[in-house]
């Protein structure tokens, strides 16, 4: 599991009907009546004990003292800051309908805004049945359906919570590459067969290539950061993929052709590999592939450099019972909500 948190300045609230305000997991949400901004007066409830709860009303300056928020408002819309959104990365390796009803699972899942699933073996359209967490939406990009009724595979999904401004970016994603814009932020969400699997060329053009023709286009933009969540099935050993990047240190020494290619397409988008930066980040360096066959670190997050500054925590999390990668990272970062 892959995990980041960022840290948020100014973000605007999109809850329309909303009636309270709550501090929660460091993430403050400011819960007002639509249109009823101005003079109300604002209440902040922190869930962690010994907290004091903080009053001030809107269009105050007792409203900016509120902590940890510093608020604004124009027109009914509330400005304000939010410390932090929790980004995770896992391949959750089929089953899906099943283990959205573990409770275990969903807590782990509510712990995250912005939630990146891979190995689905979803059918077109079979998301929208899904149970999800209150609170999200979901978009999925899993394979066409296959013929003869055969077993499913791939597939990758994203769980936004609706507070994040996002969309939904239809014209780069395809099957196996989810794109999203999420508060000014391109997010990829991919996975890729193994080099052996029929799957490779089963499409053209191939899983590779798609993943490529979507970083280059999101890429495209300047001024918006790329983060990448990446099922890789391939061992980059400790390389970095830029020459700026942090060092990597890794438990996995095996490098493979697949891995070779990952370090070209990020190098190639000045993508810095996030595993393995042992001084920023002391918990990104675990395996995240646990087989039959043995360990290997095979999943992957990237970002560029402006993003990279921005992170907080990034963590490799320990396995859950049947569920073998599991990446999960938080991040701080401007957005909007």
């Amino acid at each position: 599991m892959l995990s980041l948190e960022l840290g948020l300045p100014p973000v605007s609230l999109k809850w329309e009907r909303l009636q309270r305000t709550i501090c929660r997991r460091r993430r403050l949400l400011l819960c007002l009546p639509r249109g009823r901004v101005a003079g109300t007066r604002l209440k902040v409830v922190h869930e962690e004990e010994g907290v004091e709860p903080v009053e001030g009303e809107t269009g105050t300056e007792e409203a900016a003292s509120i902590s940890p928020v510093c608020s604004q408002f124009v027109s009914d819309i509330l400005v304000f800051t939010v410390p932090q959104v929790g980004v995770l990365s896992w391949n959750i390796n089929g089953d899906l309908h099943q283990k959205m009803e573990d409770e275990d699972l969903m807590a782990i899942l509510e712990n995250f805004e912005l939630i990146m699933l891979q190995e689905t073996h979803l059918l077109p359209g079979e998301h929208d049945s899904l149970v999800i967490p209150p609170g999200y939406e979901v978009y999925s990009c899993p394979r066409p359906s296959p013929q003869n009724l055969s077993q499913q595979w791939g597939g990758v999904l994203a769980l936004v919570h609706h507070l994040l401004e996002h969309s939904f970016r239809a014209d780069i994603s395809s099957p196996d590459v989810l794109v999203l814009d999420v508060a000014g932020i391109c997010v990829i969400n991919a996975y890729l067969p193994p080099q052996q699997s029929s799957a490779m060329a089963a499409s053209d053009p191939n899983p590779v290539e798609r993943f490529i023709a979507a970083l280059t286009a999101c890429s495209a933009r300047p001024t918006v950061p790329v983060l990448v969540m990446l099922d890789a099935n391939g061992r980059t050993a400790d390389r970095q993929s830029t020459a700026w990047g942090p060092a990597r240190t890794s438990l996995d020494t095996l490098l493979e052709t697949r891995g070779r290619e990952v370090i070209r397409i990020f190098g190639e988008h000045d993508l810095a590999i996030l595993n393995g930066i042992l001084n920023l980040f002391p918990s990104s360096g675990g395996w995240t592939s646990s087989q039959p066959a043995g360990t290997s670190v095979i999943d992957y997050m990237a970002c560029g450099r402006a993003l990279l500054d921005l992170i907080e925590c990034f963590d490799v999390g320990p396995d859950v019972p049947k569920i073998p990668h599991e990446l999960s990272t938080r991040i701080t970062h401007d957005q909007a909500l």
